[in-house]
């Protein structure tokens, strides 16, 4: 114990210092660590003239300050106009473990302003956190035609966590515009699939052994959110369809087998065939 303690000391010491390298590494340790008294000394390496040492700041005060958002928010918040993209996507990403509602407002400015793609990203991400906030402004990112898919992607997922009645009451004309789009279809027809539209599944069952393996692993990670919420309906009766499309994506791309051994044990059991 007394080692761990002298470790610490140490480590804390070498936030205080002037090298990046000494304060990335103790920044690491620190959240490794976990515990929330290391937070009071992290705070102060906000300041620090790195891009990296702030970006490893700002996450580790994330990672650690999620019971303490009243302390932590203001300082978060302040870090939402750095100059540097990758220290604003951190802190942006950091209200999705630290609850802070007076960030939202902010966040959603960002979602659509923001001159970095990587940040309006984690805004789409972390508004998901945010129920009944954000439900129209991620329903505009979703509809921008001019914005990177990554970020539609984002915000597709988190309007249907945070406010699925705007989604249910929107997802078909979702499907009918964006349904056949290249590299944002199978999202929206899963997402449709999710909420009780058993016929997308079978649409992009249909469409699988045409995609690249890019798009092979993106629809592997939405397979591998079916056991969420909202759970599929149908989920136990369409196993065969879903396994099928598994099947699909470990023959074309062995690279993928862990994940897709990963993903089929995260599901029910496909039901028994008729007569066994």
């Amino acid at each position: 114990m007394h080692g761990a303690g002298a470790e610490d000391q140490s480590q804390k010491a070498a936030l205080r210092s002037t090298d990046p390298r000494r304060q990335f590494d103790a920044l690491i340790a620190l959240t490794k660590a976990g515990g929330t008294g290391a937070v009071p000394d992290i705070l102060p390496v906000f300041g620090a003239r790195d891009d990296e040492v702030r970006a490893a700041a700002v996450r580790a005060v994330g990672y650690l300050g999620g019971d303490r958002p009243a302390a932590v928010g203001p300082s978060l918040v302040a870090m939402l106009a750095d100059a540097d993209e990758v220290v604003r996507a951190e802190a942006v990403e950091a209200f999705g473990t630290v609850h802070y509602e007076p960030a939202v407002d902010e966040l959603i400015r960002m979602l659509r302003e923001d001159d970095a793609w990587l940040v309006r990203a984690s805004a789409a991400e972390t508004l998901g956190h945010y129920p009944g906030r954000a439900g129209r402004e991620l329903l505009a990112c979703i509809r921008d035609d001019d914005e990177e898919i990554p970020v539609c992607r984002y915000a597709l997922e988190s309007l249907l966590q945070s406010d699925e009645s705007l989604m249910r009451s929107e997802i078909s004309a979702l499907v009918e515009e964006y349904g056949d789009d290249p590299e944002f279809g199978a999202d929206v027809r899963m997402v449709a699939y999710r909420l009780g539209d058993r016929a997308q599944l079978g649409i992009v069952a249909e469409r699988v052994a045409s995609m690249d393996e890019h798009a092979g692993s993106l629809l592997l990670n939405m397979l591998g959110r079916l056991a969420a919420h909202p759970v599929p309906p149908a989920l136990v009766d369409d196993m065969p369809v879903i396994d099928g499309i598994l099947s699909v994506i470990a023959l074309r791309w062995p690279l993928q087998r862990p994940h897709v051994g990963s993903v089929r044990d995260s599901l029910p059991s496909a039901p028994p065939e008729s007569g066994e």
